[in-house]
């Protein structure tokens, strides 16, 4: 039998490096105390100190995408100030909760990322 060459992927349809991202500031300070908890365990191996950032600068990424031109940053724009427009208001009246408890690990690319598990 004989075996099919890999098909060419168009352009069009590769896998784009993401460039930008989406994401929520978390701003509780008990979350920020909690993660400080964690951060500072984590350096007890001196040589990932200066690999920490400030908690100040703790965010939930929504969604990473690529915006490769004008075109696309201008849709990325209006698409997320809609968003703004149609959920502001509602998010500020009930304010979106969440809650977290313990650490797990993901990603297959040699490096490790901590994720805090959801609570039930």
């Amino acid at each position: 039998m004989e075996k099919k060459d890999k098909e060419e992927v168009p352009p069009n349809r590769r896998r784009q490096t993401p460039n930008y991202f989406v994401a929520v500031q978390i701003s509780n300070h008990r979350i920020h105390e909690n993660v400080k908890r964690v951060q500072r365990h984590i350096v007890q191996d001196r040589r990932l100190l200066d690999c920490m950032k400030e908690t100040s600068t703790l965010h939930i990424t929504l969604m990473v995408i690529n915006i490769s031109n004008e075109d696309t940053h201008e849709r990325a724009r209006r698409a997320l100030n809609n968003v703004y427009d149609e959920y502001n208001e509602e998010m500020c009246k009930d304010p979106l909760q969440l809650e977290f408890s313990g650490l797990g690990r993901f990603g297959d690319r040699g490096s490790s990322y901590f994720l805090l598990s959801y609570g039930s």
